[in-house]
C-alpha cells in the first residue's frame, strides 16, 4: 500500500504538477491521503475484507446458480460447505460483478444504519 501511495503521491503531489493543474491536483492529494489512512487502519482494511468476502460470495451463488441451474436460496445456505463447481474468479465479467456486489452490499449497510438512526431519533 505505501508504495502505490508513494508513486500515486508523486504523480499528482501539487509541487510536482504544473501551475494550471495545482488546485485539482490539492484536492486529489488530499482524496489520497485519506484514501491512504482509512486502509492503513486495521479496523477499516478489516471491515473491507469482510465486505468483499460478502461480495465474492455473493457473486459465486449468483454464477453457480446460473451454471448449474439449482435456486439461489438452496446454495446461500450451503456456500461454505460446497466447493463451486468451477473457479468463477477467471470469468471476464468476475471484476464487474464483484465491485458491484460490494456497492449494493455498502448502500444496503448504510441504508440500514440510517433507518436505525432515525429510528433512535423518533424516540
Amino acid at each position: 500500500i505505501n508504495k502505490q501511495f508513494r508513486y500515486v503521491s508523486l504523480l499528482i503531489h501539487p509541487d510536482k504538477v504544473p501551475e494550471a493543474y495545482r488546485e485539482r491536483s490539492q484536492t486529489a492529494f488530499q482524496v489520497l491521503t485519506a484514501a491512504k489512512n482509512e486502509i492503513v487502519n486495521q479496523e477499516k482494511k478489516d471491515h473491507f475484507a469482510e465486505i468483499l468476502s460478502e461480495a465474492r460470495n455473493k457473486v459465486i451463488v449468483d454464477k453457480e446458480a446460473e451454471h448449474t441451474k439449482k435456486p439461489k436460496l438452496e446454495l446461500e445456505g450451503s456456500l461454505g460447505l460446497i466447493a463451486p463447481s468451477r473457479d468463477y474468479t477467471k470469468d471476464a465479467d468476475w471484476d464487474l460483478k464483484t465491485k458491484a456486489a460490494v456497492k449494493d452490499i455498502i448502500i444496503a449497510k448504510e441504508w440500514a444504519k440510517r433507518q436505525a438512526l432515525k429510528k433512535t431519533i423518533r424516540r
